[in-house]
């Protein structure tokens, strides 16, 4: 059975940690594991802030996928002396409230070392349209000095099969055609679409598929976010 693990590709719907360290903005700062060399980090004195990421759409698989997940490597920067300190993992869109339940990781239990702590989709969160939706991290506290928490690695595993129940040669490439959007960059026509199915090797779409997977690609290019 296949399985994607991908790290953040963009901005999503709220951007409110900020940055720092040398990465050059705050999607290349969580793509790799590299400790404190590019950080995202949440702090406040009483209010919430959310930070939520877009990752590359999934397409040609069966809806429902067979499992996904959202792992972050974070770590408490400073202790504070505020209350009711809580991290959450943000699945899908939501906002104001975190989206379910067992999402709160105890972060500053593993001060000064960073920690992997991973939210496990289940019943509706497996839909294509929640596993394809925005991501990331749901970050408060109650006041006081600030509870600041660091956050280097954010990532999102899902495994699926193909779909129609079949894993053909044509299957797979409609799949990977969409996977790897996000490497194509650019514009992309429709009537391009014939060569670059010529230029991926063996594996062909069919005629009839080719406009299939470009507007998979537009979609990727394009999306459409609603609040």
């Amino acid at each position: 059975m296949p399985v994607q693990i991908d790290a953040p590709n963009g901005i999503g719907l709220w951007d409110e940690w900020g940055l720092w360290g040398s990465a050059p903005n705050k999607v290349a700062a969580v793509q790799n594991n590299d400790g404190d060399t590019g950080v995202i980090y949440g702090h406040s004195t009483g209010r919430v802030r959310i930070q939520l990421y877009t990752f590359s759409p999934i397409f040609g698989v069966t809806d429902p996928v067979t499992a996904a997940s959202l792992s972050v490597v974070a770590r408490e920067y400073d202790p504070g002396n505020s209350s009711g300190r809580y991290l959450h993992l943000q699945w899908g869109t939501q906002q104001d409230t975190p989206y379910g339940t067992n999402r709160a990781p105890e972060v500053h239990a593993a001060a000064p070392n960073y920690g992997t702590y991973t939210f496990n989709a289940a019943g509706g969160e497996l839909a294509l349209a929640s596993v394809n939706a925005n991501h990331g991290l749901y970050y408060g506290n109650n006041g006081g000095t600030g509870w600041e928490v660091w956050c280097t690695h954010i990532y999102r595993t899902v495994s699926f099969g193909f779909g129609g129940g079949g894993m053909s040669m044509d299957s797979q490439f409609a799949h990977l055609v969409g996977s790897i959007a996000a490497l194509i960059g650019g514009n992309l026509l429709l009537r391009e679409m014939p060569r670059l199915n010529r230029a991926l090797g063996n594996v062909k779409l069919r005629p009839d598929e080719l406009e299939t997977a470009w507007r998979a690609w537009m979609a990727y290019r394009h999306p459409v976010f609603s609040r």
